[in-house]
C-alpha cells in the first residue's frame, strides 16, 4: 500500500523505485487501482508502465488497461497503447485500431506504432486511411503510420498500393517497401507523382535492393527529372553495368538539356567504367563492384 502512495511522490526517483519493486512484487492490483483510479498524473502513468513490465512476459494482465483507451487525458491514452503494444498484447487491437481516429496526434503516432508491432493485419486500411487524413503535413504521424504497416500489411497489399487515389498513401506504401527492402517498390517508378518516384528510387538506389536496380536504370533519358533522380538513375546503370547501361549514361553524356554538372558525372562514369572506384557515386558509401 505504501509503495502505492509512494508512486505520485514528487521525486521521480522515488516513484521510479516504487513502481520496479512493485513490479518485483508481481502487485498487479496496487498497480491497476494506480493506472485507473490514481488521483494525480504521475501515479497513473507508473501504474501504466508497471503493468506494461509485467505484460511483457504475461501479456493478459493489461486486460484492465484496456477501458483507459477512451480516458480524457490523452497522455494516458499515448502511454496505454505503447505498453500494449511492447507487450504485442492481440486483445488490444480493436481499441487501438479506434484510437487511429484520436483527435490527439500523438496518440494516433503510438496506437499506429503498436499495431505495427502486434502485426495486426485489420489495421492495414485504417493505417493507409490516416496517411490519406494526415496528407503529409505531420512526419512524424506519416512515420508511425509507415512503420504500421511494416508490421501488419503484406508485401502484395503494399505493392497493390499504386492504385491507391491519394498520393500520401502511396509514399506511405514506397517507404514501408523501403523498410523491408522489398523490390516490388519498383511498381511506384511510374507513379504520376513526382515525389513518389523520387522516394522509390530512393528506396532502391540507397538501401540498396539490387533486385530492382535495372528498374531504376530503365529510367535514364526520361524528361522531366530532378537532380537527385537522375543521379540516382544514372548510378543505377553505372552499377548494372551492362553494354545497354553504358549507351544510357552516353545519351545522358550527350544530352544538351541536362545540366553541365550531370553530364560531366555521366562522362566521369564511362571513363571509370572497367575500373570503378569502391566508393558509392552518389551516397559516398564503400560499395565496391566487381
Amino acid at each position: 500500500t505504501e509503495l502505492g502512495f509512494l508512486l505520485a511522490h514528487p521525486d521521480q526517483r522515488i516513484r521510479l523505485r516504487a513502481q520496479m519493486t512493485l513490479v518485483e512484487k508481481n502487485a498487479v492490483e496496487t498497480l491497476t487501482s494506480a493506472a485507473q483510479k490514481g488521483e494525480g498524473f504521475f501515479d497513473r502513468l507508473h501504474g501504466i508502465w508497471g503493468l506494461g513490465q509485467l505484460g511483457r512476459s504475461k501479456p493478459s494482465v493489461l486486460k484492465p488497461l484496456l477501458s483507459l483507451f477512451k480516458d480524457s487525458n490523452p497522455e494516458v491514452r499515448t502511454q496505454v497503447a505503447k505498453v500494449c503494444g511492447e507487450a504485442s498484447y492481440a486483445e488490444a487491437a480493436v481499441g487501438l485500431i479506434e484510437l487511429l481516429k484520436d483527435q490527439n496526434v500523438r496518440v494516433k503516432a503510438h496506437a499506429a506504432l503498436a499495431l505495427g508491432r502486434m502485426k495486426s493485419n485489420e489495421a492495414t486500411g485504417p493505417l493507409f486511411e490516416v496517411l490519406a487524413q494526415n496528407a503529409d503535413a505531420d512526419a512524424t504521424l506519416r512515420h508511425a503510420a509507415v512503420m504500421g504497416l511494416v508490421g501488419s500489411a503484406d508485401s502484395k497489399t503494399l505493392v497493390e498500393s499504386t492504385r491507391r487515389p491519394s498520393s500520401s498513401e502511396r509514399l506511405g506504401a514506397v517507404l514501408a517497401l523501403r523498410r523491408l527492402a522489398n523490390p516490388g517498390v519498383a511498381a511506384f517508378l511510374n507513379d504520376a507523382e513526382p515525389h513518389v518516384v523520387l522516394e522509390a528510387a530512393r528506396a532502391i538506389h540507397d538501401v540498396p535492393i539490387p533486385a530492382a536496380m535495372p528498374s531504376l536504370a530503365k529510367l535514364a533519358n526520361k524528361p522531366g527529372q530532378s537532380d537527385p533522380l537522375i543521379r540516382r538513375v544514372m548510378n543505377a546503370n553505372f552499377r548494372t553495368g551492362q553494354l545497354e547501361n553504358a549507351k544510357a549514361v552516353a545519351e545522358m553524356a550527350a544530352n544538351p538539356l541536362l545540366e553541365e554538372s550531370l553530364r560531366v558525372e555521366a562522362a566521369n562514369e564511362l571513363l571509370e567504367w572497367n575500373n570503378p572506384t569502391p566508393l558509392d557515386r552518389v551516397l559516398g558509401d564503400y560499395r565496391p563492384l566487381a
